[in-house]
C-alpha cells in the first residue's frame, strides 16, 4: 500500500513538535500542540502504519502533554483547543463514559467563547457537533467559518450536514463546490452521500 501523505505529514509534525518540547521543555504551547498531533496521528494512521499504539495509550500520552502545558501556562492560546480535542476523543473511544459527552461539549464550547475567529477552533468544533448529529451549532459555525476563509472543505461538510435534511440541497452545494474547485475532494463526497443517504439523482427527480 502507497504511504499516506497526510499520515506522513502528521507523523513528521509530531516528532518536531517531540523536539521542540525536549529543547525547551516549558513552552507551553508546544505541548498542547502536541496533545493534539498525537491524536491527529491515531485517527489516521489505520492501515499505513504497523505496531500502532492502542487509543488508550494515546489518550495517555495527550493526557500527560495537556497536563503540561496547563501546569506550565494555564493561559497559553493553544491549550482550549487542545482540552477539547482531547475531550472528544476520551469521548469518542469510550461513549459509554459517564459524562463524557457533556464534558466534551463544554470543552468546545468554551473553546469557541474563548477563540470565536480562530477557524481552526470554530472547523474542530463544528466537526464535533456534526459527529454528534448536533445539526443547528454545527451548521452555525460551519457558516462563520466560511464568512472568514471559504475552505472548499468546509464548504464540502456544509453541504453533507445540509443533505441529511435535504438530499437535493446538498447534492447542488456539493456539484457547486466541484464546479468552483474540481480539484476537492467533492466527487468523493458525492458517493458517500449515495452509499449512506440514498441516491441523490431520485431526490433531483421529485
Amino acid at each position: 500500500m502507497a504511504p499516506n501523505v497526510d499520515y506522513q505529514h502528521v507523523r513528521r509534525t509530531r516528532e518536531l513538535l517531540e523536539e521542540v518540547v525536549e529543547l525547551d521543555p516549558d513552552y507551553a504551547d508546544a505541548w498542547a500542540l502536541l496533545a493534539r498531533i498525537l491524536l491527529k496521528e491515531h485517527s489516521v494512521a489505520w492501515g499505513y502504519a504497523e505496531d500502532l499504539p492502542t487509543s488508550a495509550e494515546v489518550i495517555d500520552r495527550a493526557v500527560g502533554a495537556v497536563e503540561i502545558a496547563e501546569r506550565l501556562n494555564p493561559d497559553a492560546p493553544e491549550l482550549v483547543l487542545a482540552k477539547a480535542d482531547l475531550a472528544y476523543w476520551i469521548y469518542r473511544f469510550n461513549p459509554s463514559e459517564a459524562g463524557a459527552r457533556a464534558r466534551a461539549t463544554a470543552a468546545y464550547r468554551q473553546a469557541v467563547a474563548a477563540r470565536p475567529k480562530d477557524v481552526d477552533v470554530l472547523e474542530s468544533a463544528a466537526s464535533y457537533y456534526h459527529w454528534n448529529n448536533m445539526v443547528e451549532p454545527a451548521m452555525e459555525l460551519y457558516d462563520r467559518i466560511l464568512q472568514l476563509e471559504p475552505r472548499t472543505e468546509v464548504r464540502l461538510s456544509r453541504a453533507m450536514l445540509l443533505a441529511e435534511s435535504d438530499i437535493a440541497a446538498g447534492y447542488r452545494e456539493m456539484v457547486t463546490v466541484g464546479e468552483l474547485h474540481p480539484e476537492s475532494t467533492w466527487k468523493e463526497s458525492l458517493a458517500y452521500l449515495e452509499t449512506h443517504l440514498g441516491h441523490y439523482h431520485h431526490a433531483l427527480a421529485i
